[in-house]
């Protein structure tokens, strides 16, 4: 709840009170209380005992499975800052227009696909970098020789339906053991199952 007072303002400032509950578990009673069941599915809510002590409640039944990969064997995460001839990978402001940067990038993406066994996700800061790249590496050839290593697609910037539609060409092509790259925007588009 916030609530302005029209009262005195002293120079420019406004005075507001502000209170927030930090507790989910005031609104979730509500919502628990009023049903029959509650499901509760997602990758990351567990442990499930400090969940459901946020929560304020007790889940009769609950289900926490292993992860659907082998981390250890199955995923590399890895930030790297530099490309061939060491050229820093950095996509600063000031640096993201550059074709040095852009160039060493391209060629970094594609030695990774060249050794990389599976498919690969590059994640993006922004729509206009990523679409900036594309643009580049179609002009030098980069984006060929990449799509021919493995099959290239980008989140677009439409609406969930066009998203839908490249993630079932990506779907497809991990079917048919294509081991596609992904180009995502950090913080993008939810996938739904």
């Amino acid at each position: 709840m916030s609530t302005k007072s029209p009262g005195t303002a002293v120079g420019s400032w406004t005075q507001t009170f502000s209170l927030w509950c930090l507790n989910p578990a005031v609104v979730f009673r509500e919502i628990a209380d009023s049903c029959l069941s509650v499901i509760l599915t997602s990758g990351t809510l567990s442990p499930m005992d400090s969940f459901s002590s946020e929560l304020g409640v007790t889940f009769g039944t609950s289900l926490e499975a292993p992860h659907v990969i082998d981390v250890e064997s199955q995923l590399w995460a890895a930030v790297i800052s530099r490309g061939p001839r060491n050229y820093p990978l950095n996509a600063s402001f000031k640096t993201a227009d550059s074709y040095a940067f852009q160039d060493a990038l391209g060629t970094s993406l594609e030695e990774i696909c060249k050794i990389v066994p599976g498919g690969c996700l590059a994640f993006f800061p922004s729509y206009k970098l990523m679409d900036k790249l594309s643009s580049r590496w179609k002009e030098t050839g980069q984006w060929a020789r990449l799509n021919a290593r493995k099959p290239i697609f980008t989140e677009p910037r439409g609406g969930q339906e066009e998203f839908e539609s490249v993630l079932k060409g990506y779907y497809s092509s991990i079917n048919q053991r294509e081991k596609p790259v992904m180009g995502r925007k950090k913080k993008g588009k939810r996938v739904s199952s």
